[in-house]
Protein backbone atom coordinates (compact mmCIF):
# COMPACT_ATOMS: atom_id res chain seq x y z
CA UNK A 1 0.00 0.00 0.00
CA UNK A 2 1.23 3.50 -0.85
CA UNK A 3 0.92 6.33 1.65
CA UNK A 4 1.25 9.81 0.17
CA UNK A 5 3.52 12.12 2.18
CA UNK A 6 5.19 9.38 4.24
CA UNK A 7 8.77 10.60 3.68
CA UNK A 8 7.92 14.18 4.61
CA UNK A 9 5.93 13.05 7.65
CA UNK A 10 8.92 11.07 8.95
CA UNK A 11 11.27 14.01 8.38
CA UNK A 12 8.95 16.50 10.11
CA UNK A 13 8.22 14.15 13.03
CA UNK A 14 11.90 13.49 13.67
CA UNK A 15 12.73 17.21 13.51
CA UNK A 16 10.04 18.47 15.91
CA UNK A 17 9.90 18.35 19.69
CA UNK A 18 6.10 18.22 19.75
CA UNK A 19 4.42 16.47 16.84
CA UNK A 20 1.54 14.24 15.79
CA UNK A 21 1.39 12.11 12.66
CA UNK A 22 -2.05 11.93 11.11
CA UNK A 23 -3.59 9.93 8.25
CA UNK A 24 -6.59 10.53 6.04
CA UNK A 25 -8.04 7.03 5.67
CA UNK A 26 -9.88 7.92 2.46
CA UNK A 27 -6.89 9.28 0.54
CA UNK A 28 -4.04 7.49 2.42
CA UNK A 29 -2.34 10.86 2.83
CA UNK A 30 0.00 11.08 5.84
CA UNK A 31 1.32 14.27 7.42
CA UNK A 32 2.81 15.62 10.63
CA UNK A 33 1.27 18.39 12.70
CA UNK A 34 4.02 20.29 14.52
CA UNK A 35 3.30 22.13 17.77
CA UNK A 36 5.16 24.68 19.90
CA UNK A 37 4.31 23.05 23.23
CA UNK A 38 2.79 20.12 25.08
CA UNK A 39 -0.64 21.69 25.53
CA UNK A 40 -1.28 22.22 21.84
CA UNK A 41 -3.34 20.00 19.58
CA UNK A 42 -5.36 20.21 16.39
CA UNK A 43 -9.00 19.19 15.99
CA UNK A 44 -10.11 17.71 12.69
CA UNK A 45 -13.79 17.75 11.84
CA UNK A 46 -13.56 14.78 9.49
CA UNK A 47 -14.05 11.19 10.60
CA UNK A 48 -11.54 10.23 7.89
CA UNK A 49 -8.60 11.82 9.75
CA UNK A 50 -7.02 9.51 12.31
CA UNK A 51 -4.13 9.79 14.74
CA UNK A 52 -1.07 7.60 14.10
CA UNK A 53 1.77 8.71 16.39
CA UNK A 54 2.51 11.52 18.88
CA UNK A 55 5.49 12.82 20.79
CA UNK A 56 6.00 15.61 23.30
CA UNK A 57 9.67 15.53 24.14
CA UNK A 58 12.27 17.91 25.43
CA UNK A 59 14.88 15.74 23.71
CA UNK A 60 13.27 14.89 20.34
CA UNK A 61 16.20 12.81 19.10
CA UNK A 62 15.26 10.15 21.68
CA UNK A 63 11.88 9.73 20.00
CA UNK A 64 12.56 9.12 16.32
CA UNK A 65 10.74 7.04 13.75
CA UNK A 66 11.56 5.71 10.31
CA UNK A 67 9.62 5.07 7.13
CA UNK A 68 9.13 1.34 7.76
CA UNK A 69 7.83 1.84 11.31
CA UNK A 70 5.51 4.67 10.34
CA UNK A 71 4.12 2.68 7.42
CA UNK A 72 3.40 -0.25 9.77
CA UNK A 73 1.63 2.09 12.19
CA UNK A 74 -0.46 3.55 9.34
CA UNK A 75 -1.46 0.05 8.24
CA UNK A 76 -2.42 -0.75 11.84
CA UNK A 77 -4.68 2.32 11.97
CA UNK A 78 -6.35 1.29 8.70
CA UNK A 79 -6.89 -2.26 9.95
CA UNK A 80 -8.38 -1.00 13.24
CA UNK A 81 -10.78 1.26 11.34
CA UNK A 82 -11.86 -1.54 8.99
CA UNK A 83 -12.47 -3.88 11.96
CA UNK A 84 -14.80 -1.41 13.68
Amino acid sequence: MVFKGLDEAVKDYNWAEHAAVMIDIETNEVWTDIFCGCGEYKVYHSDDVKHVLTKHAIYPKQYQTDKVTLKELCLEVLMNVSNN
